[in-house]
């Protein structure tokens, strides 16, 4: 969360700060179009405050929520996506937040991996590798590895996928304080290890990461993430004959999805799917 200036007014500090728990929490249960006006409005909010780091952050997430609903480079939503990363980034370079870049160049990755566009995606990966090893940020840092590993993942390459997010989650020991993101990265592991066919590795680490998101966060629930962990687990248990465990699976995995968007949860099912094949 970024800081807010100690001379703001009590009550636009409390309404933005209100605002991007609630776009958060919206953003983390799936609910998309919900969380990415209540992201644009936050960053309304922080401009009129002059809150332009507020501003930048919040125009980034909103990228960062749209982009699970990425299926093609000539669709609307890449469009939309694409110009609230391009806000933020001439935002983070007049502030000189290269860690803030570092951050929006791994989102802009991973949204040109979900719209197919490889190269554009492995040169921002590249540009946020070099800016936050010089920010000094082992968490940020291995967030990227972790979305590095994924992206070989996505194009069939799943030993260099090993190798990143191994990485990812050695530079996790210097930053105890990503619980969400190193969780992620055990989800993203385990998606790897099941296409790789180490099954009971696979389990291990989801189970591991559901652990985590299952366990009391407050008022959040992170539900996207506990949807794509009862599906991953849905498959893996079925695949070593934990059957009934595998239907109990799939049935929280098909009621999560029912309370997500529509574009999204067709996203998470595509994501499903890909875990068995290489295509």
């Amino acid at each position: 969360m970024v800081l807010l200036r100690p001379s703001i007014g009590v009550d636009v500090k409390k309404t933005l700060e209100g605002l991007l728990e609630k776009a958060d929490n919206l953003r983390h249960s799936a609910r998309t179009d919900e969380a990415i006006r209540t992201y644009l409005e936050a960053a309304e909010v922080a401009k009129q405050a002059e809150e332009y780091q507020v501003v930048a952050q919040s125009l980034r997430l909103a990228g960062v929520a749209a982009r699970k609903s990425i299926s093609r480079a000539d669709s609307s939503i890449f469009r939309d996506v694409n110009s609230y990363f391009q806000a933020a980034e001439q935002l983070y370079k007049q502030l000189g937040d290269n860690e803030g870049l570092g951050e929006l160049y791994r989102d802009m990755a991973v949204a040109n991996d979900n719209a197919g566009q490889k190269t554009t995606a492995l040169n921002y990966y590249q540009q946020s590798i070099e800016l936050l090893e010089k920010s000094g940020s082992p968490g940020a840092l291995a967030i990227t590895y972790d979305k590095l590993g994924l992206h070989y993942y996505k194009f069939g390459d799943n030993q260099t996928a090993i190798t990143h997010i191994k990485k990812a989650l050695e530079l996790f020991k210097d930053d105890p304080t990503q619980g969400f993101f190193q969780a992620t990265t055990w989800l993203d592991y385990a998606k790897v290890l099941t296409r790789s066919g180490q099954t009971a590795e696979a389990v291990d680490w989801a189970e591991q990461s559901l652990s985590w998101f299952e366990a009391d966060h407050d008022n959040e629930t992170y539900n996207q993430r506990r949807a794509q962990l009862y599906g991953l687990l849905s498959v893996l248990y079925d695949q070593i004959g934990r059957e009934k465990s595998a239907k109990d699976f799939a049935r929280h995995y098909e009621k999560l999805l029912k309370t997500f968007s529509p574009a999204t949860a067709q996203a998470l099912r595509e994501e499903l799917k890909q875990v068995l094949t290489n295509d």
